[in-house]
């Protein structure tokens, strides 16, 4: 993108028919780099003062396209007094950006969109608010399909983020019609359901209404997964560090390339069929802890060891 200062805007910069932004902005938001087209002395000397940075006289012609963007300071109060350096009383500068709308269509209020009635940038399609929609009356960000409310939706008519099918209230669902969040499934109501047509939570399978028990270590339970996830020896479990990758500092390797200073790394808790992570995690716990671990329902030490590498 060029970027150009001038003190003046005219229609002879444009090239042929265009729609054109006005955006009356600070004069700290002017780029230092902004290539000078300023043609009087008198004014590059003031903007040089005001901005912070040399702006020299720079007699050229300039033209607005969709590559451009022109910095415009507009003089008010007259025409400055010879020989200025400083702003004199009485007088002001005005700062627009002017761009030129890259939008195929009509009716678009922000930039690069494809389609009709769009407010906002690089949407494809039609009456959407928010950017990088592909699909029609979607209001939100990077939803894909039609008439969504949120963000990164695959599909239509969905209210909330990240789902993929169709008529969702709420996020994070694959399939339709669902209300709530994390279904995988038609028709529920509910979060964390996996099948059709279920009310409640972490259900597996449709039409279920009670919440389900869990099997542990193979065996049935009264614990249903609300509660487990409310226990202590669940929140001593999610310590486990199985991060896939971990940040190395430049100085440990010093002919990689690198990336702010160091770089990613595997971890071996990003290997399979490796126990290093649990025994890691095993050995920093507290006597405590470990009853607590040990107290999960249906505790089996030899399954626990298969799982873990721990021998309790």
């Amino acid at each position: 993108m060029k970027k150009f200062l001038v003190n003046a805007f005219s229609i002879q910069m444009l090239s042929g028919p265009a729609t054109v932004k006005f955006e009356e902005i600070a004069p700290e938001e002017i780029p230092a780099d902004v290539v000078s087209a300023v043609g009087h002395a008198d004014t590059a000397a003031v903007l040089s003062d005001m901005l912070g940075f040399e702006v020299p006289v720079n007699r050229t012609s300039i033209t607005l396209d969709t590559e451009t963007e022109l910095f415009v300071a507009q003089l008010v109060g007259g025409r400055l007094p010879e020989g200025s350096t400083s702003l004199p009383e009485g007088f002001e500068f005005k700062f627009f950006r002017v761009t030129q709308n890259n939008n195929t269509g009509n009716y678009n209020s922000g930039s690069f969109n494809t389609g009709n009635g769009n407010a906002g940038d690089y949407n494809s399609g039609c009456l959407n608010t928010g950017n990088n929609n592909t699909g029609d009356y979607n209001y939100g960000e990077r939803n894909t399909g039609s008439y969504n409310i949120g963000g990164y939706n695959a599909g239509s008519y969905n209210i909330g983020n990240h789902n993929s099918g169709y008529h969702n209230y709420d996020s994070y669902n694959t399939g339709n019609s669902n209300s709530g969040s994390y279904n995988s499934g038609n028709y529920n109501v509910g979060n964390y359901n996996v099948g059709d047509f279920n009310i409640g939570d972490f259900n597996v399978g449709s039409f279920n209404t009670e919440r389900n028990k869990l099997k542990f270590f193979d065996k049935e339970t009264d614990m249903t997964m609300e509660e487990w996830r409310k226990s202590e020896a669940f929140a001593i479990l999610r310590k486990i560090d199985l991060s896939p990758v971990e940040w190395v500092w430049e100085i440990e390797h010093p002919n990689h390339k690198t990336t702010g200073g160091g770089h990613l790394k595997k971890t071996d808790a990003g290997r399979f069929n490796t126990h290093k992570p649990f025994l890691t995690w095993w050995n920093g716990l507290s006597e405590n802890e470990k009853e607590i671990i040990k107290s999960i329902p249906n505790f089996d030490a030899e399954k626990f060891f298969k799982i873990t590498g721990i021998r309790v």
